[in-house]
């Protein structure tokens, strides 16, 4: 149940639909906006016309200020808006669907709710506005912007690798630190929701001599704590690269503090190298 205050949105209806300049409400609480409907009518044998505003109903049978099926008038769906305060600061708009009988009135409180959306951002669980218009029903419920998010906005590190002390010797392992974080989680306010994105990976690492591990997920690090490691067999100077992948879960809390969670589909990728790496071989000394 949400607590609001009631704010009326009176819209003069002139010829043309397209001529209208619907002002934005002043929200210091939770408001409604909408098209206030004709006076008339207690919704006693009456349907809902599934046409275009200013043709006939969708079923044929009636007309707009005409007669429907039981002699009643034919009502247009409406969209109202209602302005909630977020649980975590800022404003988020819920959709909601009533009817009118005058079809310019339906087709104003569709342009009003659109432009109310776009300014505000849906609610967690409102419906959409309908692309199609008066005629149109509600649409599925909306989600948290997670993909965007994620593909846009999460600061994903790049993957710098390290082979201490500098060089590595032919036929003894080198081990690979990689500067960068492997996990990590992000917080967003978006659109309403209270977003956090926990996101893991694994490297590919090509070692420079043709040598390529896919998928690893052993802890980079240096001698002896580290388990990323690589014998060379012969000497030369190679490009070490990484290809860091990242994949990602989301958790999301709305307004009314309905929660939901899932997995990004699309996959990250970052990327690191270590250029001209030495690697040395050992020569014998003779000793008189």
């Amino acid at each position: 149940m949400r607590t609001r205050m009631v704010v009326s949105l009176l819209v003069a209806v002139g010829a043309a639909v397209g001529s209208l300049v619907a002002p934005m409400p002043a929200v210091s609480g939770a408001a409604e906006v909408g098209v206030d409907p004709n006076a008339g009518g207690d919704g006693i044998d009456t349907h809902v016309g599934t046409g275009d505003p200013g043709t006939p109903g969708g079923d044929g049978t009636s007309t707009p200020g005409g007669s429907g099926r039981g002699g009643g008038p034919t009502l247009y769906r409406r969209v109202d808006v209602d302005l909630v305060p977020s649980a975590f600061g800022g404003t988020c708009a819920y959709v909601s669907f009533s009817t009118t009988q005058d079809a310019n009135q339906a087709g104003a409180s569709f342009t009003i709710a659109r432009s109310l959306v776009a300014q505000y951002g849906l609610c967690f669980g409102s419906p959409t506005v309908p692309d199609g218009g008066p005629g149109a029903g509600p649409g599925p419920p909306a989600g948290p912007p997670v993909e965007r998010l994620w593909r846009d906005e999460v600061p994903l590190p790049d993957p710098v690798p390290r082979i201490a002390p500098g060089r590595a010797i032919v036929g003894l392992p080198a081990y690979l630190e990689i500067d960068g974080a492997a996990t990590g989680t992000w917080h967003f306010d978006e659109l309403g929701y209270a977003i956090d994105i926990t996101a893991t990976s694994t490297y590919d690492v090509e070692w420079g001599d043709g040598t390529v591990d896919l998928a690893v997920t052993g802890v980079p690090g240096p001698y002896p704590t580290g388990t990323i490691r690589h014998s060379y067999q012969r000497a030369d100077f190679v490009d070490v690269a990484i290809t860091q992948r990242w994949t990602a879960t989301w958790t999301a809390v709305g307004p009314d503090g309905t929660t939901a969670s899932g997995t990004i589909a699309d996959q990250l990728i970052t990327f690191g190298e270590l250029d001209d790496f030495a690697v040395q071989g050992v020569q014998a000394v003779r000793s008189r």
